[in-house]
């Protein structure tokens, strides 16, 4: 059986597309296969304080903080919050928002839930109204 020249170079490139796919595909598997638990992860805190002022609330300039944090990927996001307002003594700051890859997270759900991968980064937003 003779293949033409053309047919060989696009047979050549579908496989190369192939193995390309299957390599990509296994590098994404390969954490959770590795059985490796723990999660280095970025916090950055931004804080601001805003002063209540009639029907008005102005904002101050924002502040930012990074902490490194290694914890297990089952841990809650509740986990996280605790152990970065512990670390930063921000308990007292209201309006905490979590954020991790534009979607705001709820405290009852894991890291592992989220997707949250080692070397993340996670933002949580502050706001300690005076």
């Amino acid at each position: 059986m003779k293949i033409k020249l053309k047919h060989r170079f696009f047979l050549a490139l579908i496989l190369l597309i192939l193995a390309l796919v299957v390599y990509a595909c296994s590098k994404e598997t390969a954490p959770a296969e590795q059985g490796d638990s723990n999660l280095d992860i970025t916090v950055v805190v931004m804080k601001r304080d805003a002063k209540v002022t009639g029907p008005i609330m102005i904002g101050g300039p924002i502040k930012s903080d990074r902490y490194n944090v290694t914890m297990p990927s089952d841990s809650t996001v509740q986990e996280l919050k605790s152990i970065v307002f512990q670390l930063t003594g921000l308990a007292h700051f209201e309006q905490k928002k979590i954020v991790y890859k534009s979607q705001t997270l709820d405290t009852q759900h894991t890291l592992e839930y989220y997707n949250v991968t080692d070397g993340s980064r996670i933002h949580i937003f502050t706001e300690n109204v005076i």
